[in-house]
């Protein structure tokens, strides 16, 4: 006698074991996140080289085995990835944690533009500054990076 199992009442999808050919889907996870810290450190090393190891606002030698905080490296995104910025070197940029905090924390510094742009003689000059004036409440362009 053979019994009959109606398509609705089949499993959609076969479950897999724990291991497909050796490999979990943890390790598959894994092995997708690894890959992409690695291109992020590799964004992170172009980026560095780029703006010379040094803050690309105000200029200040920043060491990676400086455990200072205020000469702690970081890196700032131009346009914000909870904004849609993508992990690029020209949206990212060099900074001490002095001029983030202007950033991010006060509001008083805005930055714009694209940071792999260079003028004719090939400096790099792609970066818009802005400060917060309080007084009269608007923006100022204090200069470029």
């Amino acid at each position: 006698m053979s019994v009959h199992v109606h398509s609705s009442l089949a499993p959609r999808f076969q479950l897999l074991g724990k291991a497909v050919r050796g490999r979990t889907r943890a390790d598959d996870r894994d092995a997708i996140r690894a890959e992409r810290e690695a291109e992020i450190r590799r964004v992170y090393r172009c980026v560095d080289e780029r703006d010379g190891h040094a803050c690309r606002l105000c200029a200040v030698p920043i060491s990676q085995s400086d455990h200072r905080l205020s000469r702690r490296v970081e890196h700032h995104h131009l346009d914000y990835r909870s904004r849609g910025g993508d992990h690029t070197t020209a949206n990212l940029i060099r900074i001490c944690r002095r001029c983030h905090e202007l950033i991010h924390v006060k509001a008083l510094l805005r930055v714009t533009g694209d940071a792999d742009a260079r003028d004719g003689q090939g400096r790099l000059c792609g970066l818009t500054v802005e400060r917060f004036d309080a007084e009269t409440g608007a923006w100022r362009a204090v200069g470029v990076a």
